[in-house]
């Protein structure tokens, strides 16, 4: 019995979705670009938290030690730059390191290499490259490499700050989810109306119907349970849709990333499926909720059972 009623249920919710055939197209279809709205905010977010590592990736202190300095004074300078919570690594290169590197570089280059050749001795100083946890922490590692007892020992040291750029991406990428929230909560609103309406034709089309179920026996629950599947409907076809147009969307957009992020690629493809359960299992039942919601306002105001 309990499995008739269950296939009743079904078969009714699907009726209603067919006999509104141009109703639940269109709520599909606003479900649809919510979905791929939030999906294109959930891209951006991942774009720009890629294009942050990227550049704080890039951000070091290069101390360049003199020829004279002794490896006491080297090892004394690290200590106290490996002591600071701040720092995230340091790596020594020494002099040979530097000149090999040096030479792998201009490999191709045979006056580069024959210069090398007539050098009687290393040109090039030992070296050590800092970095940091985090953007903020170079003020500190920076305040120790030039503190006075360290002075006899540096060149010179290199910071390429990037702090502007990347304060400037940290900006864009909050107001992209101001926005994001924004467009999301109006569509959603817009996709509430829509189900509410659409669920309020289908009690108006079935308006005979429910009084011949009712005359035969059938439970208010029995009547309510079509309608509120007819929700659970819009979303699971909502989200299927998303994800058939989101992978061929992410795989066309692909060479375009590449060209963007030119030796740190971001792979869109596999973002969306390494996180698939996550991003769009989450939207399921975010959109499912809100379809039930709105199945149970329609219901309450304009279905009299």
């Amino acid at each position: 019995t309990m499995f008739i009623s269950l296939h009743r249920i079904f078969r009714f919710a699907f009726q209603n979705v067919w006999r509104n055939a141009w109703l639940s197209f269109v709520t599909i279809t606003i479900l649809v670009l919510t979905l791929l709205l939030v999906n294109f905010f959930v891209a951006l977010n991942a774009l720009l938290d890629h294009s942050l590592a990227t550049v704080e990736e890039k951000v070091n202190v290069t101390v360049h030690f003199q020829q004279t300095a002794q490896e006491a004074d080297i090892q004394q300078m690290i200590t106290a730059l490996s002591a600071l919570p701040e720092v995230a690594s340091t790596e020594v290169r020494t002099k040979e390191e530097a000149l090999e590197k040096f030479r792998t570089t201009f490999a191709e280059d045979p006056h580069v290499q024959e210069s090398l050749q007539e050098l009687e001795r290393n040109p090039l100083p030992s070296s050590v490259v800092v970095k940091a946890r985090d953007i903020a922490g170079y003020d500190t590692i920076l305040a120790t490499i030039n503190d006075p007892r360290f002075a006899g020992s540096i060149e010179r040291q290199t910071f390429v700050d990037r702090t502007t750029f990347i304060k400037s991406l940290q900006n864009i990428k909050n107001n992209a989810r101001t926005i994001g929230t924004g467009v999301t909560l109006f569509f959603a609103l817009i996709a509430v109306l829509i189900v509410i309406n659409t669920i309020r034709m289908t009690i108006y089309s079935r308006r005979r119907e429910v009084g011949i179920m009712k005359l035969v026996g059938a439970t208010n629950r029995f009547i309510r349970a079509p309608l509120f599947l007819e929700g659970i409907l819009y979303s699971v076809v909502a989200v299927l849709l998303t994800i058939f147009i989101m992978f061929p969307l992410a795989s066309s957009l692909q060479p375009y990333l590449n060209s963007l992020f030119v030796g740190a690629p971001f792979d869109l493809l596999a973002f969306f499926g390494d996180n698939f359960v996550i991003i769009f299992g989450s939207e399921l039942f975010a959109l499912v909720l809100l379809n039930t919601l709105s199945s149970f306002i329609a219901i309450g105001r304009y279905l009299k059972v």
